[in-house]
């Protein structure tokens, strides 16, 4: 009974990091961040909890600093703020995809 008690509590904590994760990359794509839209992320099947913690840290970083940019971007050009998020990310997504 401890053993399984053990296994639950793990497979609870991973579920909940897995969870905020998905929530984390949901938000990248939500706000604009181009190598974050239709985005998949495979997580090994043998991920264990601080993998997923050092994953979620790392999309978070990411996530910070990619508000931080885009909103440098909307000072310093402030005919920007005429498009529409939807078009901004597609704007940025064809400038991503023509890198060389």
């Amino acid at each position: 009974p401890e053993e399984k008690q053990i296994y639950v509590a793990r497979f609870s904590k991973l579920y909940d990091l897995v969870t905020t994760l998905a929530a984390v990359i949901k938000e990248l794509s939500q706000v604009g961040h181009p190598q974050y839209q239709d985005v998949t992320l495979p997580l090994p099947c043998d991920i264990n909890t601080s993998k997923a913690a050092e994953i979620i840290s790392k999309q978070k970083k990411e996530l910070m600093r990619w508000k931080t940019a885009f909103q440098r971007y909307l000072s310093s050009s402030p005919s920007l703020s005429f498009f529409t998020r939807s078009q901004l990310v597609e704007c940025l997504s064809a400038m991503e995809r023509e890198k060389p």
